[in-house]
């Protein structure tokens, strides 16, 4: 009746910005549910703008795939 829907976090980790996706499955097609962008500053580092990043927007899952 209710199935389960699979969420996945695309992670891209670049040299001067970090970017994040949200695909969920929905039946046979994927669906963008999320998407978030954090520029990495030179004297911070790429962890913070990670954290800073996924923790101001809405991410329904906690698997994550990088790049």
């Amino acid at each position: 009746m209710f199935k389960k829907q699979k969420s996945l976090i695309g992670l891209d980790i670049g040299t001067h910005t970090a970017k994040a996706i949200e695909l969920t499955q929905f039946g046979r097609e994927f669906v963008i549910t999320a998407y978030a962008q954090s520029d990495i500053v030179a004297d911070g580092s790429k962890a913070d703008a990670i954290v800073d990043m996924l923790q101001g927007h809405v991410f329904r899952t906690r698997q994550v795939a990088t790049s």
